[in-house]
C-alpha cells in the first residue's frame, strides 16, 4: 500500500511537466485508466494553477525573463504565435509541457478556464491514446503475461 501511494505521488509530480509518462507507467503497472485520467488530471490542475496564482509575481523577476528567454519557452511562443491556442494546447502535455504553455497563454491573455479545460481535454485525449497503446503493445513484447 505504502508503496503504491509512492508511485501515484511519482506520476504525480512527473506529470506537472508532461504526462506521457504517467499512462505508460499505469498501463505497465495494471492500473486503471480512471486512476492514471485521475492522477494527471489533478497534476494539471495544480500546474495551471500554480503557474496563474504566481504568474502575476513572476512576470518581473530575473529567473523568470532568463526562462521567458529559454529555448523551450521560446520554442513554445514561436509555435504558439504560428499556431495559436487550440494546436498548442493540443500538444501541450506531449511536447511543450504544462507550465510553458499556460504560461504562453496568460502571456498572450488566454483566460485560465479556457487553458484549464483546453489542457484537461487534451491530457485525457494523450493519456487515452497513450494508454491503449501500451496497454495493447504490452503483450507483444512480453512484459506482462
Amino acid at each position: 500500500m505504502e508503496y503504491e501511494i509512492l508511485e501515484i505521488l511519482g506520476m504525480f509530480l512527473l506529470s506537472l511537466w508532461k504526462v506521457y509518462i504517467a499512462y505508460g507507467y499505469f498501463v505497465f503497472e495494471s492500473y486503471n485508466f480512471f486512476v492514471g485520467a485521475i492522477v494527471v488530471s489533478l497534476a494539471v490542475l495544480c500546474a495551471n494553477i500554480l503557474c496563474y496564482f504566481f504568474y502575476a509575481r513572476i512576470q518581473n523577476k530575473n529567473w523568470f525573463l532568463k526562462f521567458s528567454k529559454s529555448r523551450g519557452y521560446l520554442r513554445g511562443q514561436k509555435f504558439y504565435a504560428e499556431y495559436g491556442f487550440y494546436l498548442s494546447t493540443i500538444l501541450a502535455p506531449i511536447f511543450l509541457g504544462i507550465p510553458t504553455i499556460t504560461l504562453i497563454s496568460l502571456a498572450m491573455n488566454v483566460s485560465n478556464r479556457k487553458i484549464l479545460a483546453g489542457l484537461i481535454l487534451s491530457s485525457l485525449f494523450w493519456g487515452g491514446v497513450i494508454y491503449l497503446s501500451f496497454h495493447y503493445s504490452l503483450g507483444l513484447f512480453n512484459f506482462k503475461s
